[in-house]
């Protein structure tokens, strides 16, 4: 009888579970063949994100029996923006790979899976899977204005899941208040790679989050890894110190073209304000670059919350 020799290093499977978590079992179902056939050891860690659903909601007792795997549950305080959420399953993920998955949404064939790892024992310390088809209409302008703004020269699209190496996880730091997986994984370094599939499920995937949730994501990460409130606040200062040298120069026109219209200290009073303004204009331009990089550093804190962690198989 031949056995199939399976692969020897450990696996961490972070599943961030929200709004769709009556889908979990049968997304574990799924996947679990793939990871049972081919590996010895790995765990599976759901990040319950889902703020009003307990354990037993999400796995239920009669599939967790049946289970050999080793699975456990973070139950987070409140809830996070994803990048936040699964955070908290990186910091307990053990495995020498970990794999992670930002929705149980699947447009994909589950043995991708596989050839993703297998990318990665090429010498990728990222392999991500990217959808073949186009941008969804809500994200590309997003990925359009941050690929423009962005202070790296990034190039970012949409992912379904990736794989981690240890090292990566080593080299991309945990300690910045905020973290934008992408970004961070692609430009640390370290050799990344993408592999596009072929979409199974054209129907239009359902978000996790709502408007409100995306928009402040999004704009986290545009004032995080762009040059945009730099730029803004630049242009501003600048515009209104150009409106002050024309008025300077507007005062002093009025005053030697049509002097006997000009009120007794009308000129040394307007030249006095736009000079001053020009200062106090030029000042705010050079504080709002300190003031980006400043607000960077300012604070190094735990971004997530969770009340209990739980071993369920």
């Amino acid at each position: 009888m031949n056995y199939k020799i399976k692969e020897k290093n450990f696996i961490s499977v972070i599943i961030h579970v929200k709004d769709n978590a009556e889908q979990t079992e049968a997304f574990l179902t799924k996947i679990n063949r793939v990871f049972k056939e081919n590996f010895e050891a790995y765990e599976y860690i759901i990040v319950n994100n889902t703020n009003n659903l307990e354990p037993n909601q999400i796995l239920s007792s009669s599939f967790l029996s049946k289970q050999e795997e080793v699975i456990k549950i973070i139950n987070l305080s409140w809830a996070h923006n994803i990048e936040d959420a699964m955070r908290s399953g990186i910091e307990l993920a053990i495995g020498d790979f970990i794999f992670e998955f930002d929705s149980i949404y699947i447009d994909f064939n589950v043995d991708f899976i596989l050839k993703v790892y297998y990318k990665s024992l090429e010498g990728y310390d990222v392999v991500a899977a990217e959808p073949d088809n186009k941008l969804s209409r809500k994200s590309k302008p997003f990925y359009s204005i941050l690929n423009r703004l962005s202070n790296k020269d990034i190039y970012l699209t949409t992912e379904t899941f990736r794989i981690v190496s240890r090292r990566m996880l080593n080299r991309s730091s945990l300690k910045e208040s905020f973290r934008y997986r992408k970004i961070n994984y692609h430009y640390s370094g370290l050799k990344t790679n993408i592999l596009k599939y072929p979409v199974t499920n054209n129907a239009d995937r359902k978000s996790d989050f709502s408007l409100g949730d995306k928009i402040s994501l999004g704009s986290n990460i545009l004032i995080y890894y762009s040059n945009i409130g730099t730029k803004i606040s630049l242009g501003l200062s600048l515009f209104f110190l150009a409106i002050s040298i024309s008025v300077i120069g507007f005062t002093l026109f009025s005053y030697f073209s049509k002097p006997d219209l000009i009120q007794n200290g009308w000129t040394t009073t307007m030249i006095f304000l736009s000079i001053s303004f020009c200062g106090i204009f030029a000042i705010l331009g050079v504080l709002s670059k300190y003031m980006e990089v400043l607000l960077r550093e300012a604070q190094i804190q735990k971004p997530y919350s969770f009340k209990s962690i739980e071993r369920l198989s």
